[in-house]
């Protein structure tokens, strides 16, 4: 049992270490251009704005999310828009 979450953690930690944060408008200029860009795991992140644009999901595990995700800023519910 014990070698099984040694595993269990180890595995974890190298998935992990491969995920990337793709920052719109920094690295990429649209939110689809970044979702295009992305692997399982990968997480796009808008900054706040106005994006006039469809977005279309990949079948893959991606997060999509706004500055609250990692400030935890309410504040950014309004003033990121995807308009589609």
């Amino acid at each position: 049992m014990r070698y099984m979450i040694i595993i269990i953690v180890l595995f974890s930690v190298a998935y992990n270490g491969f995920a990337e944060i793709l920052n719109i408008p920094e690295d990429f200029n649209t939110i689809q251009a970044a979702i295009d860009a992305t692997e399982d795991g990968d997480t796009v992140l808008v900054t706040p704005g106005r994006y006039e644009e469809q977005i279309h999901m990949t079948r893959r595990a991606v997060v999509l999310a706004i500055l609250i995700l990692t400030t935890r800023d309410s504040a950014y519910n309004d003033s990121t828009i995807i308009d589609g």
